[in-house]
């Protein structure tokens, strides 16, 4: 019979609580994404900027948000900071 060692006992553990925790944020993320995307579709800018701010802050890296953000600085004439945030969408991809 195999005898795990405390030590290997606590890395599985540690890989577990990690892979559920990354699904957890990703969950999160998506959630303020969809939330923040209906916010935009009503016209509620200032509000969906904030959810898609805090998406980006649980998924820095992923490009569909700044490409949102960049859509709605569009649809509010803001067109410095919605061309920055399609660069850095790009730049991601």
């Amino acid at each position: 019979m195999l005898q795990a060692s405390p030590l290997k006992i606590f890395c599985l553990a540690l890989v577990l609580f990690s892979a559920v925790s990354a699904q957890d944020t990703e969950r999160a993320a998506r959630e303020l994404f969809e939330k923040a995307t209906k916010l935009a579709a009503e016209k509620q800018y200032e509000e969906a900027l904030k959810l898609f701010r805090q998406s980006l802050k649980l998924e820095p890296r992923r490009p569909t948000i700044y490409n949102a953000i960049g859509a709605v600085f569009g649809m509010q004439n803001r067109h410095d900071e919605a061309a920055e945030n399609f660069r850095r969408a790009v730049e991601l991809m």
